[in-house]
C-alpha cells in the first residue's frame, strides 16, 4: 500500500463514520414542534411558491396572526433557507420525515469534508487535519443538530465557508475572500442572522489587527461586510424583525455567559483543554511570543489568532441575545474543533499521549466534569458511545402513539382542538388543528371531532384545557396508553433528549365527539 493510499484510508474513515451517525435511521423519530414548521412552511413552499402561512386548511403561526408573517400571509419569523432546501427534497423524495431531515444531514457531511480541506490547506499538517476530523464527527451536538429538519447542517457549512473566504482575505486574494466572504455570510444571514453576528463584528476587527502588515486588509473587510450587508438589508427590510430585539441588551450578562460557557464545556469541548498554551508558557517560561510557538507558518499564526478572536465575539453575541437558546452555540464546533487541534499538536508534543488525550475528549466528559466540578445537572457520561446505541436502537415517545391513534381513528379531513400549534401532529396526519389560543370561542354549531385536554406536541405541560359541561356532553372520552416519555425528547438538546424508549405507560385522554346516531343531549 503506498503512502498516498494509506493517507486516503486514514481520511476517509471519520468520514464514514460522519456519514453513518448523520444518516443511519435518519427518519426513525416523529418531527418536533420546530422541525415540523419547517416542513410545513416547506409543504407551502411547494403549493405556493413561497412560504405562505395559511394552505387553506391549516394555519401555521406560533404567536399569532401578523405577529410571525406578514399582510401577504408570508412567514417572516425566520429566513426561509432551510425551508427551501426542505421544499427541494420534498420535491425529489417525497413529502416524509427522512427526506425533510435529508438537506441537514447532507450539508453537516458537506461540512466534515469543507473543515478537513480548510484545516489541511491552513496548516499543511497530516496529523492536525486528522485531529480536527476526529474531533468534529464525534461532537455529539454536531451530529444531534445536523440531523434535524432545520438550518443547522447548513450553518455548520457555511461557518466553515466564511473562514474559508477569510483565509483568502488573509493570503491577500482580495476579490476572492471579498466574494466568499459577501457569499457565505449573505447564506448565513438568510438561514438565521444570529449567528451572522459574529462573523460580521470580525471582519472588521481582522483588518485593524493586520493593518500594520497588510493594510489593504482593512478596506477588503469592509467592503466584504458591505457586501453580505447587502443581503442582510434585502431581509431587513421585508421581514421588519428589529420586532424580536426588544429584549436585546446587558440585562442578563452576567448570568447568560457561565450559562453559555457551562454548555461549550460540556458539549462542544472541554474549556480544561485550553488551559494547555497557559500552563506551557507559565511552567516553561517560553520566551518566544506565542504565535510563535504555535506555528512557523506566518498564515497559521494569523488564521490561529482570527479563530481566537472570534470566540468572545461569539460569546458577546450569546450574552445580549433574548434568552437562553443552545442552539446558537453550534458555530463554534467547527471553530474550536481547530482550535483544540492546534493546541494538541503545538503544546503536546508526545503523540501517544496527545492522542490519548484525543480519546478521552472524544469518548467521555471526563475533563468537562473536571474543569467544571460544582456543576450536578451533567452526570459523568460516554456521549459519542451512547449515541451509538441510540441511533441502532428504534425509539417511540407519546408524540408518535398519539399520531398512530389519528391514523387509525381518524381521517385527514378531520378536525382536533388543541391549545398548542401541533404542528407534528399536522405533518404527520394531515388534519385541522384548531388552536383554542387563537381561536377560543368554539362554536356549538362547529365543534371540531377531537379535543385535546393536554397538548400532544408541546414543549411544554399547559394546564390541562377546561372545556364547559355544554361542550364536554357533546364528546366521550378516549383513553390511550402512551410512552410515559419527557417532552422535547427527540430535541437535539443533549441535555433534554432522551436516547431510549421507555419502559413505563400513561393515560392519555382525548374527547371524540360522539356520533350523531347516537343522538345529541338536549
Amino acid at each position: 500500500m503506498t503512502e498516498k493510499t494509506k493517507t486516503l484510508t486514514l481520511f476517509s474513515l471519520p468520514v464514514l463514520f460522519a456519514a453513518f451517525t448523520l444518516f443511519f435511521n435518519l427518519g426513525d423519530r416523529t418531527l418536533w414542534g420546530d422541525e415540523a414548521e419547517t416542513a410545513l412552511l416547506a409543504q407551502n413552499i411547494l403549493k405556493f411558491g413561497v412560504p405562505q402561512v395559511d394552505d387553506g386548511k391549516n394555519y401555521i403561526t406560533l404567536f399569532g396572526d401578523g405577529v410571525d408573517s406578514n399582510e401577504k400571509g408570508l412567514w417572516t419569523w425566520s429566513p426561509w433557507a432551510d425551508e427551501y432546501m426542505t421544499a427541494a427534497s420534498f420535491a425529489i423524495f417525497g413529502t416524509n420525515t427522512w427526506a425533510a431531515r435529508l438537506p441537514s444531514a447532507l450539508f453537516g457531511l458537506f461540512s466534515v469534508l469543507f473543515l478537513g480541506w480548510l484545516a489541511h490547506r491552513i496548516f499543511q499538517k497530516k496529523e492536525l487535519t486528522l485531529l480536527v476530523l476526529v474531533l468534529y464527527v464525534t461532537n455529539i451536538v454536531f451530529i444531534l443538530h445536523s440531523r434535524q429538519c432545520r438550518y443547522y447542517g447548513f450553518a455548520f457549512f457555511i461557518q466553515i465557508g466564511f473562514l474559508f473566504g477569510l483565509l483568502e482575505l488573509l493570503k491577500g486574494r482580495s476579490r476572492a475572500g471579498i466574494a466568499w466572504v459577501a457569499l457565505f455570510l449573505g447564506l448565513q444571514f438568510n438561514s438565521n442572522y444570529v449567528l451572522a453576528i459574529p462573523n460580521y463584528l470580525l471582519l472588521p476587527l481582522c483588518g485593524i489587527l493586520f493593518y500594520k502588515k497588510q493594510p489593504r486588509l482593512l478596506r477588503d473587510t469592509l467592503i466584504a461586510f458591505g457586501a453580505a450587508s447587502i443581503f442582510a438589508a434585502a431581509w431587513l427590510l421585508y421581514a421588519k424583525p428589529w420586532g424580536q430585539s426588544q429584549e436585546v441588551g446587558f440585562g442578563h450578562f452576567s448570568l447568560k455567559v457561565p450559562f453559555y460557557l457551562m454548555e461549550i464545556n460540556f458539549h462542544i469541548f472541554s474549556l480544561a483543554v485550553f488551559l494547555i498554551p497557559l500552563a506551557a508558557f507559565v511552567f516553561s517560561k517560553i520566551k518566544k511570543t506565542e504565535w510563535e510557538v504555535i506555528s512557523d507558518n506566518a498564515l497559521a499564526r494569523q488564521f490561529t489568532l482570527v479563530l481566537c478572536a472570534w470566540v468572545p465575539l461569539q460569546l458577546f453575541t450569546l450574552a445580549i441575545r433574548p434568552g437562553l437558546f443552545f442552539r446558537y452555540v453550534i458555530t463554534m464546533i467547527p471553530v474550536l474543533a481547530l482550535l483544540l487541534a492546534v493546541i494538541l499538536i503545538y503544546y503536546v508534543s508526545i503523540k501517544w499521549l496527545r492522542w490519548s488525550l484525543v480519546a478521552v475528549l472524544c469518548l467521555t466528559n471526563v475533563f468537562s466534569k473536571i474543569s467544571w466540578p460544582w456543576d450536578e445537572q451533567h452526570t459523568w457520561q460516554t456521549p459519542i458511545v451512547t449515541y451509538l446505541q441510540e441511533v441502532t436502537a428504534p425509539y417511540k415517545n407519546s408524540t408518535e402513539d398519539i399520531i398512530e391513534f389519528f391514523k387509525n381513528n381518524a381521517s385527514p379531513d378531520q378536525t382536533i382542538l388543541s391549545q398548542d400549534p401541533e404542528f407534528p401532529l399536522i405533518f404527520h396526519t394531515g388534519m385541522k388543528i384548531i388552536d383554542v389560543r387563537l381561536y377560543p370561542d368554539v362554536q356549538l354549531d362547529n365543534l371540531p371531532d377531537w379535543i385535546l385536554p393536554e397538548t400532544a406536541t408541546g414543549l411544554m405541560h399547559i394546564h390541562d384545557l377546561a372545556l364547559p359541561p355544554q361542550i364536554v356532553e357533546f364528546y366521550e372520552p378516549v383513553i390511550l396508553k402512551v410512552h410515559n416519555s419527557p417532552r422535547g425528547d427527540t430535541r437535539p438538546y443533549p441535555d433534554e433528549r432522551a436516547s431510549f424508549t421507555t419502559a413505563d405507560f400513561r393515560d392519555y385522554k382525548i374527547y371524540k365527539k360522539k356520533n350523531p346516531k347516537q343522538g345529541n343531549p338536549n
